[in-house]
């Protein structure tokens, strides 16, 4: 069998990355609510859908990350990993973790 040897031009249908400034907003006790800052990355096919959702949430010695199909549902898994963080002491126990990019990651 032969080889292909056909160039590409390098503009193959690759997905988009689109990132977006979020926040997202925890009430604790009829408070105002507290802020936290976060990037949400939108992927989108060749024709421009939205195909998958990322986001971390900054300001920790950690990053609060999650991977969604849909925004509502990237939203909820912030919202909850959040929660399990500020609340309940997700990374009191370090268990395993790798830096990257100069950042903790918590396998949990």
């Amino acid at each position: 069998m032969e080889a292909d040897n056909k160039k590409t031009s390098g503009k193959e249908n690759k997905p988009q990355v689109e990132f977006r400034r979020i926040e997202i907003v925890r009430y604790h006790n009829n408070d105002e609510g507290t802020s936290y800052p976060g990037v949400m990355g939108v992927v989108k096919d060749e024709s421009g859908k939205e195909i998958a959702f990322s986001g971390c949430i900054e300001g920790f010695e950690a990053m609060i990350w999650s991977l969604a199909e849909d925004k509502e549902k990237l939203s909820e898994y912030l919202d909850c990993l959040l929660g399990l963080f500020l609340e309940q002491g997700l990374h009191d126990n370090p268990g395993i973790s790798s830096e990257i990019a100069e950042k903790k990651f918590y396998h949990n």
